[in-house]
């Protein structure tokens, strides 16, 4: 078996990057290397060079191994498939244990919100990946978050709706984010980090700001039904939820029988302009997600 010291991760993801370097101190550790040497997103660094010490994050130009995202499997599960070169043959039945990644930021200014705030995310990469309501033309209200916000408001927590853009998806259709939350768009990312800090906890998608949300030691809650269970972090337990789907359609992101189709942004494999389009997702409503919360006692 060949050790290697220098990896690169072919991901320009934040929550594959995240995933990632998280397999990647496990193999050091498990082989007793000084360092190893890894090249992922520059800019992410500052962030977990003070988190990984023996990691060295540098460009490298030709990497003993490049590591691949793998559709078929969990996020961290892909990675590891890769770097501790399993053979093909042993892929499904390889076991992996979900291991939470790091990052350090320290905040630089003094808290903005003084009562109690939680943070969400809406946007993604691809509709089946929001929390639909059931109708195209309702995301411009997004009124499953709208309803989060509102629950969660009337026990004195206000949401704070963190995200790159405003409005998202393909026109003539819009996801926007519901009037009853502060909004922080478009912002640099040390000033997300700044929100999170403070939050109470983070509601998000499978998206990097929840891989992101969880490195930094934040109460994560999940909502996504179109993978499955242990795609991203595993069972729930007291560091992250995830919120489970009434629909008896789910997980068509991790299927083996589905192939997601990145040019169609409405991609819904089974129900896709039916009645039960997206059903997965808007068979959660906010009482669920409060439910949960309340389970795990973080509310």
């Amino acid at each position: 078996m060949k050790i290697y010291v220098t990896i690169k991760c072919n991901s320009f993801a934040l929550g594959d990057t995240l995933a990632c370097v998280a397999v990647v101190e496990h193999y050091r550790q498990t082989f007793n290397l000084p360092k190893v040497y890894f090249d992922c997103i520059d800019w992410m660094w500052e962030y977990l060079a003070p988190a990984y010490p023996e990691i060295e994050f540098t460009k490298i130009e030709n990497p003993e191994i490049v590591l691949n995202y793998h559709f078929d499997l969990p996020v961290q599960k892909g990675f590891a498939f890769d770097l501790y070169q399993i053979p093909q043959s042993l892929k499904q039945e390889f076991v992996w244990d979900f291991i939470k990644p790091k990052m350090e930021y320290k905040p630089k200014a003094k808290r903005q919100i003084l009562n109690p705030y939680f943070v969400f995310s809406m946007h993604s990469t691809a509709q089946v990946k929001y929390w639909n309501s059931g109708k195209r033309t309702d995301q411009t209200d997004s009124p499953r978050w709208r309803d989060l916000c509102l629950l969660l408001e009337n026990i004195g927590i206000q949401g704070v709706l963190v995200d790159k853009h405003y409005g998202f998806g393909t026109a003539p259709y819009w996801n926007e984010p519901p009037e009853n939350c502060k909004k922080v768009i478009g912002r640099p990312f040390d000033e997300v980090l700044e929100m999170l800090c403070y939050a109470e906890f983070f509601v998000g998608l499978s998206s990097g700001m929840s891989w992101v949300a969880l490195a930094m030691g934040k109460k994560t809650c999940m909502i996504a039904p179109w993978t499955y269970d242990d795609n991203e972090f595993g069972s729930s337990n007291g560091e992250h939820i995830r919120v489970q789907s009434k629909s008896h359609c789910t997980d068509c992101w991790s299927a083996l029988s589905q192939t997601f189709d990145k040019n169609d942004w409405y991609w819904c494999p089974l129900k896709q302009n039916t009645p039960e389009e997206f059903s997965c997702s808007s068979s959660i409503q906010a009482k669920d997600v409060i439910n949960e919360l309340k389970k795990y006692n973080w509310i």
